[in-house]
């Protein structure tokens, strides 16, 4: 409305030649509005980021998890709110320094909000790494850590704590659900590199040492698929604990 409105005093004069005769080019022929230009949005970010990543796992077998989608949703939420700033391009440095002080401020485990932090600048690598858009003002944000505070981290098992899980699977005795959590503790691979196991994924060599093939094959009849994809993929040796427990019986069944 107001572009239109900056257009009222070339028409006006135009209006005056056309009146004394003047029937040449008029003003406001020669002086055309700029053509608007589009803006990315966090849908766009986020878009681009699923398609980079191949999808969303639960759907294309590979990819982004609708989890891990919801909570950047509910980051973006949080970002819109808290600045007041609907488009990416929008927010600068200073928007990002007062998240930033919002963030410390809240309740909660240093973790969480450093993850908050972490989700809004990888989102804008993304856009910037792209040419959506041209600069990402969380690059270099950080949170401060109060001191005596702890961040969660994955951690190994303490001998007790093995002594203990091993105690309560024996109790369990040899079944799907023993066998899935002693095949996690002996090959330290992710839940889900074991839980979507195929038979045909168990296989032995030609010197007689059966192992897993973890593979990324998320197009097959039975999906498996690797977080990392098919730079995942690796041969892991059964270990005795399995094979002790009737392990490989359970497969041929």
């Amino acid at each position: 409305q107001q572009r239109l409105l900056g257009y009222l005093p070339m028409l006006s004069g135009d209006l005056e030649k056309r009146q004394a005769g003047d029937y040449s080019t008029a003003d406001i022929e020669s002086k055309p509005p700029p053509l608007p230009t589009s803006r990315a949005t966090f849908d766009m970010l986020l878009d681009r980021w699923l398609i980079e990543a191949g999808g969303v796992r639960e759907l294309d077998g590979i990819g982004i998890s609708q989890e891990r989608i919801k909570k950047y949703n509910y980051v973006i939420r949080l970002i819109k709110e808290h600045s007041g700033k609907q488009f990416p391009s929008d927010l600068n440095v200073a928007d990002a320094r007062a998240f930033v002080a919002h963030l410390q401020q809240q309740e909660g485990s240093p973790t969480t909000k450093q993850n908050k932090l972490q989700t809004l600048n990888n989102l804008m690598r993304i856009g910037l790494r792209t040419g959506l858009i041209s600069t990402n003002p969380f690059e270099g944000m950080q949170l401060k850590i109060p001191r005596g505070a702890t961040v969660n981290s994955y951690r190994s098992f303490t001998d007790d704590e093995l002594i203990k899980i091993f105690d309560y699977l024996n109790t369990l005795g040899n079944n799907e659900r023993s066998m899935l959590v002693t095949a996690l503790l002996m090959t330290g691979a992710r839940c889900a590199d074991i839980s979507y196991l195929r038979h045909t994924d168990v296989k032995k060599n030609v010197d007689g040492i059966y192992y897993f093939d973890f593979v990324d094959d998320p197009d097959g009849r039975y999906p498996h698929s690797l977080k990392g994809g098919t730079s995942d993929e690796r041969h892991t040796p059964l270990h005795p604990s399995l094979t002790d427990r009737g392990f490989l019986k359970l497969v041929d069944t």
